[in-house]
């Protein structure tokens, strides 16, 4: 529950609240992702006019309350939380001339207390695996731990959701009771008309207070990577794909900038005597993200080595069988979103390669050989347009479940 015990006694006075909630990170009012569609702030919108409409209604004051979930920088859930209560305070001006003259506002931040009430009302299996995390990191940073997998993961699911909401509360009562709060009367004829507030007012609304510090940019990326964010891509480079070789990649994103890349190559395509057209590679890479505000998005720099088989004949007179090659160098890409649930990744690689091949041609019937050579390079190594698919590690369980 948001709201504690406020009510004093002896005092007569009525009360009017609407409380929105937002996804993760989000502080941005979206009717589509409240569950009645937004019905509930129309019904409070309308119920304050009626409130303000009668001269013997007195509006004692207005409590704007929000909070965010727990999981992350204390510093970055409590600018979130700051951030959604403007949003809900500039909403309910733009759309319904809300404008109380009493106002407080509470910033709750990752609201620990309502976590801990929560769960302790709360019937889970995993409810004494959850308090004992909650008591092991009772003045730390909540995060994800390899001891509390199972823990974390109902906590993300089923409690950390209602905790990222805003509300708005109004204390009024009629003229004839006793003021709870000593408010002040509302004048209903000084009231604001029922038409849009001008756009620069409305700019106004969405300055920041200074009493917040700016967010640096590893806050960001150290929220981004949670048990509910795509932590498993599954890719196939669409170069190579027109080259005539079949490809997939696995990318796994173990820290919050760091993830490692395999890739896997195959071609093995024959026509005797005279056509051979053989791939078999294996690439693993070890990548950097730079400051990146979700997972699998942004500039990344990496390390990557390679080894594999290969033959090549397009031709009777001239073919070439590679024994092995080893290969070594650094990359540098950018991921960008195409979709809900897609990704391109673009990337370039330079470095250092070498191998020993067999050099042969075919004659009456027989492969010949010539000779063995050596062969080096160091120069581009490889080149990337890739179609990603993140996936949620739930997402995966499930599918190996079927």
């Amino acid at each position: 529950m948001l709201w504690g015990q406020e009510q004093q006694a002896g005092q007569v006075y009525s009360q009017l609240k609407v409380e929105v909630h937002f996804p993760m990170f989000g502080h941005k009012i979206d009717t589509s992702f409240q569950a009645d569609g937004g019905a509930g702030i129309n019904r409070f919108l309308e119920q304050w006019q009626a409130i303000v409409s009668d001269t013997a209604n007195v509006v004692d004051k207005v409590i704007f309350r929000g909070s965010s979930s727990p999981d992350g920088n204390p510093r970055f859930n409590k600018r979130t939380a700051f951030l959604r209560i403007k949003s809900l305070e500039a909403y309910l001006k733009q759309n319904g001339n809300f404008l109380p003259e009493n106002v407080e506002y509470d910033n709750q931040g990752g609201n620990r207390k309502e976590l801990l009430r929560m769960v302790e009302a709360s019937s889970v299996p995993e409810q004494q695996g959850i308090l004992s995390y909650l008591e092991d990191r009772q003045n730390k940073t909540l995060r994800r731990a390899a001891h509390y997998r199972k823990e974390w993961k109902v906590l993300c699911d089923s409690f950390f959701p209602p905790l990222r909401v805003a509300a708005a509360k109004v204390y009024w009562h009629k003229k004839h009771a006793p003021a709870p709060f000593g408010g002040r009367t509302y004048n209903s004829s000084a009231a604001p008309s029922a038409a849009p507030l001008p756009q620069q007012e409305l700019a106004s609304l969405r300055l920041l207070p200074a009493q917040l510090p700016p967010l640096p940019a590893t806050d960001v990326a150290e929220n981004c990577a949670r048990n509910n964010e795509p932590r498993f891509a599954l890719k196939t480079n669409l170069l190579y794909l027109a080259a005539a070789v079949l490809n997939i990649e696995g990318e796994y994103l173990f820290a919050p900038r760091w993830s490692g890349n395999l890739e896997y190559q195959y071609a093995w395509w024959h026509k005797r005597p005279s056509f051979f057209y053989r791939v078999l590679s294996v690439s693993p890479e070890a990548r950097y993200w730079f400051a990146r505000k979700e997972a699998f998005s942004g500039h990344y720099a990496g390390v990557f080595v390679g080894g594999g088989l290969y033959e090549f004949m397009f031709k009777r007179s001239y073919g070439l069988q590679g024994e092995f090659y080893i290969a070594g160098g650094v990359s540098y890409g950018y991921m960008m979103p195409i979709g809900k649930r897609l990704r391109m990744e673009f990337s370039v690689g330079i470095g250092y390669m070498m191998t020993h091949y067999r050099d042969y041609y075919y004659d009456a019937g027989c492969y010949v050989y010539r000779q063995t050579r050596k062969f080096s390079y160091f120069g581009p190594m490889k080149a990337k347009v890739a179609l990603v698919v993140p996936l949620r590690g739930d997402r995966i369980k499930e599918w190996l479940k079927r």
